[in-house]
């Protein structure tokens, strides 16, 4: 999950050195002496930046967004991968340095088209699990990827989503790759929208068309494509058809939805036992999170979630312990019925 971003930790996690240089080459904040501050003396750098003019400061907000991304290990690994996907090694030149923003601040200085790629790999990384879908089925055929296959699969996008969804009418792919995976980043235009924005000091009504984002992540390894798109399941199945005839040059059929009707009952007992294949790459399985709902009424619900890396069975205790709460607030408490309690959950 990504960090929250704020200005005042932003400044005090970047080295003065560093935010001495990107000032310098921005052109502002020249009252500051920033050798004359301590790492985490932020006071009168933060109120220099506060008080520059709001798309100055907007423009340099937007840059350490971006620098505090990065400035973390799925960042730094994300600067070596695209960097290796141009042949250079970065390992050597960042073992040299002392942290993750010393890291990230080089690379925004020294190697922006790594940079900005690596941005798109940690934003796809960190995106809600619950938008990806997988497809595990397809034929291990190599990706088209060059700039006639990416147009069409653009138009293809387009033409679904304005016949589906009356949007979509136009659409940008851009492709990259990244540790033997094919990455496509497709821009569908979206529903035109107004908001009300400031603009130089004033509040002003604009107009926009902004873009949506489609992600396909394909390997030809595992013959499986993992599909983001913020919207009904329905929708990632045709994708993934549309990627598979125009990527794959090959038809598959749409993915049949899962009809099986599964028991869950039996995961309110800590004695529950998983049973998966041996060969299947599962270790352990441990329930983190459990969603109770009434008898009768969907709509009233409970949910626990406990931390289990000391306890596996932490969120059983929870529950016991709740149960045992809500009896005793009731006057429902008995010696009996905390032992039918406790066998129930033991």
């Amino acid at each position: 999950m990504a960090r929250q971003y704020s200005p005042k930790n932003f400044l005090r996690q970047a080295p003065n050195a560093l935010l001495a240089r990107y000032c310098q080459e921005k052109k502002v904040l020249a009252e500051v002496d920033f050798t004359a501050l301590s790492e985490t003396n932020i006071g009168p750098i933060y109120e220099a930046w506060d008080n520059l003019p709001s798309e100055t400061r907007r423009s340099m907000e937007n840059d350490f967004r971006n620098i505090d991304a990065l400035a973390c290990e799925t960042g730094i690994k994300a600067m070596i991968d695209a960097a290796q996907e141009e042949g250079e090694d970065l390992e050597p030149i960042f073992a040299e340095m002392d942290g993750f923003y010393d890291k990230a601040f080089w690379s925004y200085f020294e190697r922006e088209s790594f940079f900005e790629l690596a941005l798109l790999f940690v934003n796809a990384d960190n995106l809600p699990t619950r938008y990806w879908r997988r497809r595990k089925d397809l034929p291990k055929l190599p990706a088209l990827k060059d700039e006639a296959s990416l147009r069409e699969l653009g138009e293809a996008f387009s033409y679904y989503f304005r016949t589906t969804e009356g949007r979509g009418h136009d659409c940008t792919i851009d492709y990259y790759h990244r540790n033997d995976l094919d990455y496509f980043f497709a821009y569908p235009e979206d529903y035109a929208r107004t908001s009300i924005e400031w603009n130089q000091g004033a509040l002003e009504r604009r107009s926009h068309k902004p873009a949506f984002e489609v992600i396909a992540v394909y390997s030809q390894g595992q013959g499986a494509l993992d599909i983001f798109f913020h919207g009904a399941i329905k929708t990632v199945r045709d994708l993934q058809v549309i990627f598979a005839r125009v990527i794959l040059k090959t038809e598959i059929q749409p993915e049949e939805k899962d009809k099986r009707v599964y028991d869950l009952n039996g995961l309110k007992r800590r004695d529950f036992a998983f049973i998966y294949n041996p060969d299947s790459g599962i270790n352990a399985v441990v329930i983190k999170k459990l969603r109770l709902s009434t008898l009768g009424s969907s709509s009233r619900r409970i949910t626990l979630e406990a931390e289990t890396s000391q306890d596996p069975e932490a969120v059983y205790d929870l529950l016991c312990a709740i149960l045992l709460e809500r009896a005793e607030d009731e006057g429902l408490i008995e010696v009996v019925a905390v032992y039918r309690i406790y066998e129930l959950l033991k």
